[in-house]
């Protein structure tokens, strides 16, 4: 991906995430931006893993679903997604949504590890 597709994309998340209440906007950017692990993240915050994940996981799919209405690629939203994503499984993915095949929510968030 060209830097300046990149600087675009991340440019997106920073303001999509900016818009979430404090409690989605946390774990995200601990975990997907900082890099931090899920039990390290909860740690810190002095929160159970479990209500990191449930948060985590809603921000990520707000900030999914936002930057997707965006017009964002698949490939850029995947790289938010929490984790690396399979290769082979990002391809595929990415060329079904260029052609116009439909992909539904559920694919998507489980190419994504």
């Amino acid at each position: 991906m060209p830097d300046s597709a990149w600087d675009r994309a991340l440019a997106a998340v920073h303001e999509e995430v900016a818009q979430f209440p404090e409690a989605l906007r946390v774990p995200f950017v601990l975990c997907c931006l900082e890099g931090a692990g899920a039990t390290e993240a909860a740690e810190r915050l002095g929160w159970k893993l479990g209500t990191l994940s449930g948060r985590l996981i809603r921000a990520k799919e707000t900030v999914l679903t936002r930057l997707e209405k965006r017009g964002l690629a698949f490939g850029v939203v995947a790289a938010f997604g929490g984790g690396a994503v399979p290769a082979a499984v990002a391809a595929k993915a990415e060329s079904l949504v260029r052609i116009g095949f439909p992909v539904s929510g559920s694919v998507r968030q489980l190419s994504q590890g």
